[in-house]
């Protein structure tokens, strides 16, 4: 799903009512486990009632600790988490603990990571120690450590948000007008898939080179772009591509491509 806002708007407005459209969407598509991670600003306890609600769903999402003090965690660290030294001067915790609130809909699982430094990586001793807290929601039960690095993977996923911008040049639209640039968005995530799609058929053509599937995939939508010749100041170029002839001209040019 998508939904677009105006640059002023905060990442938690509606967001609510997106996830459970969004997880109804996801289960149409599949009935796998389904495992939502999302950022500190996402942090709001409507947000986690949505997946309270929803014993189908897990999800971690990172704590915003606003103006919670780090030496607070700490201290609950040292009490009740699992610590191990990771070289001289510094040491990290690991633990969990229950969590509940009277607007939430049940307790919720928090993990934490309290990383206490009184020696930096070059050796430089410090005066003060340096203390860097990680507050995660879950409904997992997997050890912290295995959350943290399920949280970590959601990186990821970032590289996806960026190709859209930079493989059809919409890194910023032209109009003025918030609904047209509503428009041009959808239309060239379209395009986008599209030009995907094209790339999933071409790979499995007999004819394909041997050469590695990702890379070749990721190369598709750049190419194309360049010999099609759309450019990043025809603000109307994603309709280029709504059209038969634009899109039988891509899969020639893609099987083309794929002799070279």
């Amino acid at each position: 799903m998508l939904t677009a806002h105006t640059g002023g708007t905060h990442v938690q407005k509606e967001a609510a009512a997106f996830l459970s459209h969004s997880l109804e969407y996801a289960r149409r598509i599949t009935d796998l486990p389904l495992l939502v991670r999302m950022d500190a600003g996402n942090d709001a306890l409507e947000n986690l009632n949505v997946f309270c609600l929803s014993e189908e769903v897990d999800f971690i999402i990172k704590r915003n600790l606003r103006r919670e003090s780090p030496e607070e965690w700490l201290k609950i660290a040292r009490k009740d988490g699992m610590c191990y030294e990771e070289r001289e001067g510094k040491r990290v915790y690991l633990g969990s603990m229950e969590w509940t609130d009277k607007k939430l809909e049940r307790p919720i699982r928090v993990v934490y990571q309290v990383i206490e430094r009184i020696v930096e990586a070059d050796g430089q001793i410090l005066l003060v120690p340096k203390i860097e807290v990680q507050v995660f929601f879950t409904t997992l039960r997997c050890p912290p450590w295995q959350v943290i690095k399920l949280f970590r993977d959601h990186a990821i996923s970032e590289q996806f948000h960026s190709e859209p911008k930079t493989d059809l040049n919409l890194e910023r639209l032209l109009s003025g007008k918030f609904a047209t640039n509503d428009l041009v968005l959808c239309t060239g995530l379209v395009a986008y898939n599209l030009l995907g799609a094209i790339g999933q058929i071409s790979i499995q053509e007999p004819d394909a080179p041997l050469r590695k599937t990702e890379s070749m995939v990721s190369d598709i939508p750049a190419y194309l772009r360049d010999v099609v010749g759309i450019k990043c100041c025809e603000p109307m170029f994603p309709f280029k591509l709504c059209t038969w002839e634009a899109l039988f001209e891509l899969h020639v040019i893609t099987r083309k491509w794929n002799r070279l």
